[in-house]
This record gives structure tokens, sequence and C-alpha cells, in this order.
């Protein structure tokens, strides 16, 4: 979504909502493809965010058909001002996982909100794809696989695309949330998960490429702990070698392409 709208235009967005929305402001880090607002009505503190309108009414289906299942998801609206449609919801206070890690949270504590987070992931792959069916979807690995063909060194790429390949064909296809990480899950102040957020990674995929993502979204993780408690939790028989494999190639591709740029001295 390219900006072509003053601050101006997105408080009056704002006001054509809430009318008595007051302290309006913005986050200090917000998505890469939109614009996103916090705003003050009485008690509640609300977000207005401004995307791709594919997003926008794709995430309102998804947030509507979680919160059928009770997964605690930001609850979205649709909204127009001036022919620019937006989203809005009401915002959780509660901190990052991420800003738990980086005030100390131990390493038992992290664990015991990734294995709430995998739980609700669980609940997530359960949904019946049917209905989805009128939610477009864009399959998960298909995105992931031209990302890391795009990132990763020539020498590698192939071969990682050809595993993606392999990968995202074992295993049945399922709804989950593809970017689960600590950025992404907010914790309650007794250290539980309070929301999951981030409604554009829900997306089709399979077991093997959300737990590849899990994984690596989170270094305090360990690989082999997360996969014994999805396969308990979801009584299924992983492909453990393929996932742990995949991992392999990625982490070790990630280090030479730093290596690379590092000789070559150049910057991303």
């Amino acid at each position: 979504m390219k900006d072509l709208h003053s601050m101006e235009f997105y408080y009056a967005a704002n006001k054509s909502v809430d009318a008595t929305a007051h302290n309006i402001r913005q986050p200090i880090f917000t998505g890469q493809c939109a614009q996103m607002f916090f705003a003050d009505v009485f008690d509640k503190i609300y977000a207005y965010r401004f995307t791709d309108e594919y997003f926008i009414r794709r995430n309102n289906k998804i947030s509507q058909i979680l919160s059928l299942y009770d997964i605690p998801v930001p609850q979205t609206s649709i909204h127009c001002y001036m022919q620019t449609p937006f989203e809005k919801y009401e915002y959780c206070p509660n901190p990052t996982l991420a800003e738990c890690i980086a005030a100390g949270m131990p390493a038992d504590m992290i664990w015991r909100v990734y294995q709430d987070a995998l739980r609700l992931q669980h609940k997530i792959s359960k949904i019946n794809l049917s209905f989805v069916s009128n939610v477009q979807n864009m399959y998960y690995h298909t995105a992931y696989s031209r990302r890391v063909i795009k990132q990763l060194p020539p020498i590698v790429s192939h071969s990682a695309a050809a595993l993606i390949f392999a990968l995202s064909r074992s295993g049945k296809m399922r709804l989950f949330h593809n970017d689960l990480n600590p950025g992404n899950i907010l914790v309650s102040p007794d250290n539980h998960v309070s929301r999951l957020i981030d409604l554009d990674g829900i997306n089709i995929s399979n077991t093997p490429f959300s737990l590849i993502r899990t994984i690596q979204s989170c270094p305090q993780l360990k690989p082999d702990e997360l996969l014994n408690f999805y396969a308990e939790i979801s009584q299924q028989k992983l492909s453990r070698v393929k996932i742990l494999a995949l991992l392999k190639m990625l982490q070790g591709a990630s280090v030479s392409r730093h290596k690379f740029e590092h000789i070559f001295n150049i910057s991303r």
C-alpha cells in the first residue's frame, strides 16, 4: 500500500468512526505495508489500520471464523473514509513475548507461553477449510519459497527450494498461523497467551511449515522439545527428518549469506 495521505487525513478517518477519539498517535513499529494509529475512546484504546483492501477484508473474515473457535485474535471491523478502507479493533495492552524476553523472562516461562501458543495453533489447524472456502488464500509455502530463493545465496537457493517443494507436498493442508513469533504473541500478567496478532500470517499451509516457522522465530526454543510437544497434543506423526534437515539448511545458508555479505561489503 502506497501512502498517499497526510496525517490530517488519517486523523479525520479515525474521527469519522469515533467522534470522541482523542490522543490519536502512531505506534513506534508498524507493518511495512500499513499505516496504523491508536486512539483513546472513553476508557478503551482502539487500533486503526490502513493497508491493502485485500488484507482488510480477508482478515475480517478470518477473525470472525477464529472467534467461533474461541481463539483470541483481534476482532476487526471494516470502515471506509473517502474511498479508503481501513480496519478497526480493540487494542490489547498486554506486552508481546518479545518484550517479555527482552525484559529477562526465564526460559521455562518462555516455553510455557509457547506451549499455550502451540495449543492455539493446533486449534486453528482443526478448523475445517470449508469455512474459509470463500476467503482468498495463497498457499503459504508459495510465498515462503519465493522469499527463501530471494534471500539465500544462489549456491544453496535451488536446493532449499527443492526441499521446500518436497515438504509442501507432505501432510494435509490446514489453516495455520504461519508467523507465530514472539512479536505476534501477547502475554497476560500470569504468563499465558492473551492474544495472537498479525492476522496476515494466518493462511493455508501444512504442519511441517508451521513448525519450521515457529522454531525459526525463537532461538530460545529447543526444536526436539517443540516437535515432541506438538506431536503429543496433535497426535500426529511428524516429518522430523525433513523438518530438521530444512532448518539446518536454512540456518547454514543464513550464516553463509552473512559471511558473503561481510567479505564483499554488501549491505542488505
